[in-house]
């Protein structure tokens, strides 16, 4: 890697020979930068593909379905590197989320996201809209209703609904300790999951 004008970084592939008859050298650079940028782009894709079929095996592989919530959300978590999750199922009847699974969650947490409403909260509405949320600094977010959270030290969530049949069941919820933007890959994979 290389700056070049502008402070744009390149990635360059070198190659030289010795010129016969001479003491000089001819060198060669070829810019790779988009090659290189096409392979890790390739590579994730691979990745999210492998991703989504391990999720796909653990939930045909359980008739429990909290074991295999519980599955599903300890493999987003492995794989996206967030700090915590809850996985929440709407009540229709009674207007509110339940957690039906949880990880890397502490107790006190879990106690102050209890009875949530439908529509409260960015988990609230992301189960009532279905329409995901992707938030680099939670304490920026008039929408957040819970203090608790930023209390435990989230920073950033990711959070989509959870779709079936066409039918939104409830909210994947992500939490990580740094204010961070969610690539548009990562974006992509969790609304997948969803």
């Amino acid at each position: 890697w290389g700056t070049v004008k502008d402070g744009i970084k390149k990635l360059a592939e070198v190659s030289g020979a010795l010129i016969p008859g001479t003491n000089r050298t001819l060198i060669a650079l070829r810019d790779i930068t988009e090659a290189h940028l096409m392979q890790e782009e390739l590579l994730r894709r691979n990745m999210e593909l492998e991703a989504m079929h391990t999720v796909s095996d653990l939930v045909s592989a359980s008739n429990d379905l909290s074991v295999t919530l519980q599955l599903v959300l300890d493999k987003v978590l492995e794989i996206t590197g967030q700090l915590s999750g809850q996985l929440f199922l709407s009540e229709e009847n009674q207007g509110k989320l339940l957690i039906r699974a949880s990880s890397r969650t502490s107790e006190r947490l879990l106690k102050g996201l209890q009875g949530m409403s439908l529509g409260e909260g960015i988990s609230g509405r992301v189960a009532q809209t279905g329409e995901a949320q992707f938030i680099a600094d939670l304490s920026l977010d008039p929408r957040l209703t819970r203090p608790i959270v930023l209390e435990e030290g989230i920073r950033s969530l990711a959070c989509v609904p959870l779709v079936s049949g066409g039918r939104i069941l409830g909210a994947l919820s992500l939490g990580g300790r740094e204010v961070r933007e969610f690539p548009p890959g990562e974006r992509h994979f969790l609304i997948s999951i969803g």
